[in-house]
Formats: structure tokens, sequence, C-alpha cells
């Protein structure tokens, strides 16, 4: 009788993002610009959300854009191999809760998922939704 030991890795979810390709997502040459979408929660409360784009960090990065989101889900088209964060000021029960989140843009070059080697973007998604 063989017992086969399984082998546990220990992996963050953003690790998981790479393992599972989409070979519609899939493009063929490694794009220099990918879509970005960013959520939001748009309430009785909040109908609208003032947000600040920022390329790099919130506090050392360059801001990109103050912009307000009138719908669940905005896209940017970002430069990938870059990283993003930011910042959605809503208001809750009279007070001002600011949501904050960053990525990292990039692409991966996929081998063997798809019928011809292609890039993945990852991290094309910025989560500044309102969570209590």
């Amino acid at each position: 009788m063989f017992v086969i030991p399984l082998l546990t890795i220990p992996i963050a979810c953003e690790d998981m993002e790479g393992f599972f390709v989409d070979c519609d997502e899939c493009f063929p040459d490694k794009p220099d610009y990918a879509l970005v979408d960013i959520r939001f929660t748009i309430n009785g409360e909040n109908p609208l959300v003032v947000y600040w784009l920022y390329e790099g960090d919130i506090d050392k990065g360059e801001l990109i854009a103050v912009d307000t989101a009138y719908s669940s889900t905005v896209q940017w088209d970002l430069q990938v191999d870059v990283s993003y964060s930011i910042v959605a000021e809503y208001i809750s029960k009279g007070r001002v809760i600011n949501v904050v989140d960053a990525t990292d843009l990039r692409t991966k070059h996929d081998r063997s998922s798809c019928q011809a080697e292609c890039y993945v973007v990852l991290g094309d998604k910025l989560d500044a939704r309102l969570r209590f």
C-alpha cells in the first residue's frame, strides 16, 4: 500500500489569480495598457462617490485623477507594470468614511494554458466598496 503525501503550499489569494487562465482574455502581445474595474457602493445614502486615483501609494504616489462615480463599477485604461491606489469617500450615518484599496497591475506570460503563448492581465480590479 502506498501513501501519497499531500503537498500543501501556502498561497495568497493574489497568487492564485495567475493559476487559472481565461483564454478569451489572453493577449498574443504584451499589452501596454489594460482596463481596470473599480467597484463602489452606490446606494440611497451615497448616490455618487468622489474618489482619488493614484499611481503608486496614496501617501507618496502621483495623483492621476479626482473623479466622481455614479455607478457601482467604473473602468480606467491604465498602464501595466505599475501600482495603483484609490481612496473613495462615503457618508455613513453623518460620518465621512474613506475606503482605500491598491493593486499591482501586471501581466503574466502564459506558455501552456491556451493554444498559443499569450499574456494575461493580473491585478485589474480595485475594490473601493463600503463594507461594514
